[in-house]
């Protein structure tokens, strides 16, 4: 199985390994917890026109923080926010005890504002 953990930058640990249909964004991290890579819910600003982008995970976007972004983007309240549809993470054991994973792109989405 696949182990390990990742880290919010207030110390709270996500095992991997422990939610078999754990939904994972690879590449992009929370704006405001520092939460790499997101798991779970993903909202992206459609606004923001930096490269960087403004990415919030499911909890902060749920509390509705008011913060620029971690690297000077333009993010502002008025912006809207996207629903970014997960990668599915499937973790299975394979008849030689290996592991194989399968992500899965989600194709649709949709946009609340902030």
């Amino acid at each position: 199985m696949i182990g390990g953990s990742l880290s919010k930058d207030n110390g709270e640990k996500i095992a991997l390994g422990s939610n078999p249909g754990l939904l994972l964004h690879r590449g992009a991290g929370c704006d405001f917890c520092g939460m790499y890579p997101i798991i779970g819910d993903r909202y992206r600003c459609v606004d923001c026109k930096e490269i960087i982008g403004f990415d919030l995970c499911g909890d902060c976007y749920k509390n509705r923080v008011k913060r620029p972004g971690r690297f000077n983007q333009k993010h502002t309240p008025d912006h809207k926010l996207e629903l970014v549809r997960y990668r599915k993470m499937l973790i299975s054991r394979g008849q030689d005890s290996s592991d194989l994973m399968v992500i899965q792109d989600g194709t649709d989405s949709s946009t609340d504002e902030e």
